[in-house]
């Protein structure tokens, strides 16, 4: 996605599914952490399309996970985001 801009377009509204516990949410930790990356990977290079998709209200509440990884991930993506929250 983050290589091709049709299908980040296409796809981001499903990528941020899967950390939303109202959408496609992955409750397997591993997997959700991929998406975390996922999303920070998406954030480095269409800021825009995820900041348009109000997804740093999705990301946020990962800055508290148990696992030190999603809040890692978590914390890079908003800081690709501009977010101003403090880390």
């Amino acid at each position: 996605m983050a290589c091709h801009p049709r299908l980040a377009e296409e796809y981001v509204r499903i990528l941020l599914s899967y950390i939303r516990e109202d959408g496609n949410f992955l409750e397997y930790e591993p997997l959700r952490r991929g998406a975390l990356w996922g999303i920070g990977r998406l954030a480095q290079v269409y800021p825009e399309m995820l900041i348009e998709l109000d997804a740093a209200k999705y990301i946020q509440p990962y800055l508290e996970a148990d696992d030190p990884s999603s809040r890692s991930l978590s914390a890079q993506a908003l800081r690709m985001l501009g977010d101003k929250t403090d880390y």
